[in-house]
Parts: C-alpha cells; sequence; structure tokens
C-alpha cells in the first residue's frame, strides 16, 4: 500500500537532517508523510497523536521549520505556510510561491 511509505530525496533528508535536531527531523518527516498538495491545520495534538511528540516540542520544532525555512508563510503575515522538503532560506531568486517546481504542502498554523 502506497500510504504506508515516505517518498523524500536522500540528499534532501541529508540536509534536513543537518539542518535540523532530533525532534525537527521527526516532525520534517511526519510532514513529508503527507500526501503531496494535502492540506491541514498543524496540531501538536496530531503530530502527538501520530508519533507521540509532546505537544510543546512540537509548537517548538514548528518553530525551528520555519527559521530553517522548511516551512514558509504563503504571504507575509500569513498564517497560512508550505512545507517545502528542501529548505527555501537560500533560495532568493526564484519566486517560490508561483514557481511550480517546488510543489508545496500547505497547512494552515
Amino acid at each position: 500500500n502506497e500510504g504506508n511509505f515516505l517518498m523524500v530525496k536522500k540528499e534532501n533528508f541529508a540536509k534536513a537532517y543537518r539542518d535540523l535536531n532530533a525532534t525537527g527531523t521527526m516532525l520534517y518527516l511526519y510532514l513529508v508523510g503527507n500526501a503531496d498538495g494535502y492540506s491541514l491545520n498543524f496540531s501538536p495534538q496530531a503530530v502527538n497523536n501520530a508519533i507521540g511528540m509532546p505537544l510543546s516540542t512540537a509548537r517548538d520544532q514548528r518553530k525551528l521549520l520555519i527559521e530553517k525555512g522548511y516551512l514558509v508563510p504563503r504571504k507575509e503575515g500569513s498564517n497560512v505556510f508550505d512545507f517545502y522538503e528542501i529548505t527555501q532560506n537560500n533560495i532568493k531568486e526564484i519566486d517560490i510561491y508561483n514557481d511550480k517546481r517546488f510543489n508545496p504542502y500547505m497547512m494552515e498554523m
């Protein structure tokens, strides 16, 4: 069953692992596990139910993924974020909101 597997490029996972701490990497993998184009409200309780991450840790790691550029606000000041398998921090010359190559996952915080 395809729903039982995560799909992430090895080099993208290796980069995320270097960028994040262990619990940040777990949240990254939880988000990667959502179907492409899947929209969700970020719920620390849902993360806890799925992988056992404490609620406060899920909130802290969400902040880390935002700081590292894996979660990017859809527009400035928005509570809607796109999740990217690769960090967007060093991609300045590309419009990540309109460039189809990045194919983000959307979530509302």
